[in-house]
């Protein structure tokens, strides 16, 4: 059986960073999610965590996205910008 453990982390963005075309993340400091899914299988390697930013929709229009959209909140993984040391958690 699996267990999703969230905890809430403060991200560090150290440059602008795109976080799909047209929507870029600016320098500064936000308030995100680590993720981690773990099981009972005892041979399973641990898990790894994942982070995750969500944004409503102002601050998505503020990042760029289509003002003509209607978004109400969008969840980004940002895990891949951590592995990168684009985002550093703290």
């Amino acid at each position: 059986m699996s267990k999703v453990e969230q905890m809430p982390v403060q991200l560090e963005a150290i440059q602008e960073i795109e976080l799909e075309p047209g929507v870029k993340l600016k320098r500064g400091s936000y308030d995100g999610v680590r993720e981690l899914i773990k099981t009972d299988d005892a041979d399973a390697p641990p898990p790894k965590p994942h982070y995750y930013l969500t944004f409503g929709s102002e601050e998505l229009r503020s990042m760029g996205v289509d003002k003509r959209k209607n978004s109400v909140t969008t969840r980004y993984d940002v895990t891949k910008f951590i592995r990168l040391g684009q985002l550093m958690p703290f």
